[in-house]
């Protein structure tokens, strides 16, 4: 614990190819570490990035595949990350690291079943066949029951199964991850609405804003393979361009979608006589209304990268995921989440906050 409180990186290694917390074997401080950083995006990356001086404490240990310990943002414990990539230069040990859920997500899952499963997510996860042991633990506050063929017809990676792919769990429920070493949660809500505003001239030192329509897209065109009764094989059929509804593009966009086979599993057409067709060209429009709706892209992004070196004290308190106001003019109000935070562990502090698509609240607005 005092070790802890003094906020200075510890190294481990592991004492079985199978990660556990009992199979990490504490090595010692790294008390020559200069700088330590944990940057965390939500749903995706979680890394570490430290400088060591070569021959101070422990160093020696900091090696590639050994774990360091260090505490990633102002409430959660210290989290285990394994060393990836280290360079020395000039007698400093530059590291990478990435957080052990990597770890979770490198193990297969057997599958074999015929059908695919009606699970919440708890349930997935329970009941999941992975080759390897697993000592990851599996929580969640979101209770439906959805079909999941990842992991049960389907042969996959349990990163397959937990992250964004089509069919994945993400995909299937949205929400938001949270790791703790070991433990993982799929939330509906990983943040909370903050009652705080970030105002240019008043508490935002600097600003960073981008707007980019590089993924704008103004139709999706959705198709489907099926078997062709007539030529005796697989034909692919499309349907009319699906326009999202108050889409941003000025210009014709178009996004090719296919069909998962699922959605049209055992569906034949005749293309001689023309049957079934307009059967799978509605299957293809209704399959475009769900991709669209998942996934904003008739929009324009926005994101703004906010410098809080010189923020007041209560805003280092947040967390990935809270939702903040953001009052960039006397005509620009925002409300935006916390989609990514930059965490200096030996300082004790965030170094950059990022935010993510916002959306204008006038009812929030306070000149």
């Amino acid at each position: 614990a005092e070790l802890e409180a003094l906020m200075i990186p510890l190294v481990y290694e592991t004492t079985s190819r199978i990660l556990s917390l009992n199979s990490m074997h504490y090595l010692g401080r790294l008390t020559g570490c200069t700088e330590c950083t944990v940057e965390e995006s939500r749903n995706a990356d979680y890394t570490l990035s430290a400088s060591v001086v070569k021959n101070s404490e422990c160093a020696e240990s900091a090696v590639v595949q050994n774990y360091i310990y260090a505490k990633p943002n102002p409430t959660d414990e210290a989290q285990f990350f394994e060393i990836y990539e280290v360079v020395e230069k000039n007698n400093v040990l530059s590291i990478k690291a990435k957080h052990i859920k990597h770890n979770c997500y490198n193990n297969i899952l057997a599958a074999g079943e015929t059908s695919a499963q009606l699970y919440s997510p708890a349930e997935a996860y329970e009941n999941l066949d992975a080759l390897f042991d697993n000592n990851y633990v599996f929580s969640s506050d979101i209770t439906n029951r959805k079909s999941i063929s990842l992991g049960y017809t389907q042969v996959c990676t349990l990163g397959d199964f937990l992250g964004g792919l089509e069919g994945s769990l993400l995909d299937l429920f949205g929400g938001e991850y949270k790791w703790n070493n070991f433990n993982v949660s799929l939330l509906k809500n990983r943040g909370q609405k903050r009652a705080y505003s970030l105002k240019w001239g008043d508490n935002i030192s600097s600003y960073e804003k981008t707007q980019s329509s590089e993924t704008t897209i103004s139709h999706v065109c959705a198709y489907a393979t099926v078997y062709d009764e007539f030529s005796k094989q697989d034909i692919q059929i499309i349907a009319d361009p699906y326009e999202i509804f108050e889409q941003k593009s000025k210009t014709n966009k178009l996004q090719v979608y296919p069909v998962p086979d699922k959605l049209v599993d055992g569906i034949t057409v005749n293309s001689s006589t023309g049957d079934g067709y307009e059967f799978v060209k509605n299957t293809c429009r209704i399959a475009a209304t769900a991709y669209i709706g998942g996934d904003r892209l008739g929009e324009i992004k926005s994101n703004i990268k906010v410098d809080v070196e010189a923020v007041l004290d209560d805003m280092q308190q947040f967390n990935l995921c809270d939702t903040v106001t953001v009052i960039l003019s006397d005509s620009i109000a925002a409300e935006s989440k916390i989609v990514k935070t930059t965490y200096d562990t030996l300082r004790e502090r965030y170094k950059q906050l990022e935010l993510g698509s916002f959306k204008t609240k006038l009812s929030d607005f306070v000149k």
